[in-house]
């Protein structure tokens, strides 16, 4: 189980595999957030519009949230390390520490939620957890 919100706005997400969820609202991105971002990703979102790289943005460090959630570490570890390759609403894969990630499935998708607009990113990780 995994559960995320932002103000009234939440999400949860249940499974046997290792599940994360993470919900975050379009608004000012903060100074601590974009050090989330790796060099490389950085420089994806600079090539964007403004606008464009903004909702990237949020869209990728939900995904990243997720999955650390998915490993039940947090931000306890370093999300620079962590390099989601997002392809419209699907999470194409994972790359963590320069290895791909045990990515199972994953998406990320806008939606509008108690009039707040919003992206909600889910990642599952096998294997199965023995429970």
């Amino acid at each position: 189980v995994s559960l995320s919100s932002r103000g009234e706005v939440g999400a949860v997400a249940i499974s046997r595999l290792r599940i994360g969820v993470d919900v975050e609202a379009f608004g000012p991105v903060q100074p601590p957030a974009e050090a989330a971002l790796s060099p490389a990703e950085r420089a994806r979102l600079a090539a964007l519009a403004p606008a464009r790289a903004h909702r990237a943005f949020v869209a990728l460090f939900a995904a990243k949230e997720a999955y650390l959630k998915a490993l039940g570490v947090g931000f306890a570890r370093d999300p620079v390390l962590v390099e989601p390759s997002i392809d419209g609403e699907a999470i194409a894969g994972i790359v963590d520490g320069g290895r791909p990630a045990p990515l199972v499935a994953g998406g990320v998708r806008e939606v509008r939620i108690a009039g707040a607009e919003c992206v909600v990113a889910c990642v599952a990780l096998g294997p199965p957890l023995n429970r």
